[in-house]
C-alpha cells in the first residue's frame, strides 16, 4: 500500500476499517515517519482536521506506539476554537483524547501551563485535567507532584468564573488523592468554587476516602489509561460499521 492510499483511506469513514493501511503504517517505517510528519502538519490546519479523518486514526496509531512525536500536535489541536475542536475531534474530545496524550506527553509540565491558559477552550481545559491522572492509575508516575500542582490551581485559575475547570481539578484530586487532602476539597467547596450538580460532597468525601487499591481496581474494570490496540478499538467504531453506511 502506497501513501496515497493511506490517505484515501483515512480520509471518510468507509464499511470496515481500513486495517491494512493502518498495519502498512506500522510495518513501514518509511510510511511511519511520513505519518507523523503529516500528522505534526495538519495539526495547526482547521480546514484540513475538518475535511479528513487523517488525525482522528493517526493519534490512536501513535498513542499505541508512546511515540512522543504525536504530543505537540495533540496540543496544537487542542487550542482551536470551541467550533472548531467540534468539528475536528467531535466526542473523541470527551472519550480517547486524554488518553492519546496521557500516552504521548513527554512533559507534563507543558499540559499544565495549557490547563492554567484561560485562553483555551474550558472544555478542553477540563479534559486534559484528567490526562496527567492517567499514568498514575498506570502506575508510571507518583502521584504526590501532580497532587501539589492540582492544590495550587485556584491560585492561576479564576475559581469563580471556571467551575468546569474547577471541577475537573476536585475530581482529579479526589480520584488520586488520599484523605490527607480531604481538607481542600472541603475549602474549595465551602468557597463555593465546585458546581454541586457536578459532584455533591458526599461523592468527594466517600471517593478520596477509599483506598487506593480499591480505585485501582474500580479503574481498570471500566477504563484503560492508554490506547493499547489502536486497530482493534478503531474498528469498533460506529462510523465503520454496516448499520452506519445502511443508514
Amino acid at each position: 500500500m502506497d501513501w496515497d492510499q493511506i490517505l484515501q483511506a483515512f480520509r471518510m469513514p468507509q464499511r470496515g476499517y481500513p486495517v491494512e493501511a493502518a498495519r502498512a503504517i506500522f510495518d513501514d517505517p518509511v510510511l511511519y515517519e511520513r505519518t507523523v510528519e503529516e500528522f505534526q502538519r495538519i495539526s495547526t490546519l482547521p480546514q484540513e482536521l475538518e475535511d479528513s479523518m487523517f488525525h482522528l486514526h493517526v493519534m490512536h496509531l501513535l498513542a499505541e506506539k508512546r511515540d512522543s512525536s504525536a504530543f505537540r500536535p495533540l496540543l496544537n489541536i487542542a487550542s482551536l476554537t470551541n467550533d472548531q475542536l467540534d468539528t475536528a475531534l467531535g466526542d473523541f474530545l470527551t472519550e480517547s483524547f486524554k488518553r492519546c496524550v496521557a500516552a504521548v506527553c513527554d512533559d507534563e509540565t507543558a499540559i499544565r501551563a495549557f490547563i492554567e491558559d484561560r485562553r483555551h477552550s474550558e472544555w478542553t481545559r477540563l479534559v486534559l485535567v484528567e490526562a496527567p491522572t492517567l499514568p498514575v492509575f498506570a502506575g508510571d508516575k507518583e502521584a504526590i507532584p501532580l497532587l501539589v500542582w492540582l492544590e495550587a490551581q485556584p491560585d492561576s485559575i479564576n475559581a469563580d468564573a471556571e467551575t468546569l475547570v474547577m471541577g475537573g481539578l476536585a475530581g482529579a484530586v479526589a480520584e488520586i488523592g488520599g484523605p490527607e487532602h480531604l481538607q481542600t476539597l472541603k475549602r474549595w467547596w465551602d468557597t463555593g468554587w465546585l458546581d454541586p450538580q457536578t459532584a455533591d460532597w458526599n461523592w468527594y468525601e466517600t471517593e478520596i476516602s477509599r483506598t487506593w487499591a480499591e480505585r485501582c481496581d474500580r479503574f481498570n474494570r471500566y477504563h484503560e489509561p492508554y490506547v493499547s490496540d489502536a486497530i482493534g478499538e478503531m474498528q469498533k467504531w460506529h462510523c465503520f460499521s454496516d448499520r452506519f453506511h445502511d443508514e
